[in-house]
C-alpha cells in the first residue's frame, strides 16, 4: 500500500474525530435528558449537542469533498507529467 494511502487514511481520521467527539457529547446529553419529563430546561443541552453535530458533519463533509478535489487534481497533475515525457 503506497504512503500516499497511509496519508489520506490519516487525514480523514483527523477530519472525522470532532464529528465522533460531537456525537459522544450527542450520546452523553441524550442519556441524561431521556430522564427528564418533556419540556424541561435539562433538554436545552440535547438540542445544542444535535446542532454541534450538524455543523461538525457539515464541516468534515465539506473538508472530505475538497481533499478528494484536491487529490484528483494532483493525480491529473502527475498524469499530465507523465504523458509529456
Amino acid at each position: 500500500m503506497p504512503t500516499q494511502d497511509f496519508d489520506k487514511a490519516q487525514r480523514l481520521l483527523n477530519q472525522l474525530k470532532p464529528v465522533l467527539e460531537a456525537t459522544d457529547n450527542l450520546q452523553a446529553s441524550y442519556a441524561a435528558g431521556i430522564k427528564e419529563p418533556p419540556g424541561h430546561p435539562n433538554l436545552h443541552p440535547v438540542r445544542l449537542a444535535m446542532k454541534e453535530l450538524e455543523m461538525e458533519l457539515e464541516r468534515a463533509i465539506g473538508q472530505i469533498a475538497r481533499s478528494r478535489r484536491e487529490d484528483d487534481l494532483e493525480r491529473q497533475r502527475r498524469q499530465a507529467q507523465y504523458k509529456n515525457k
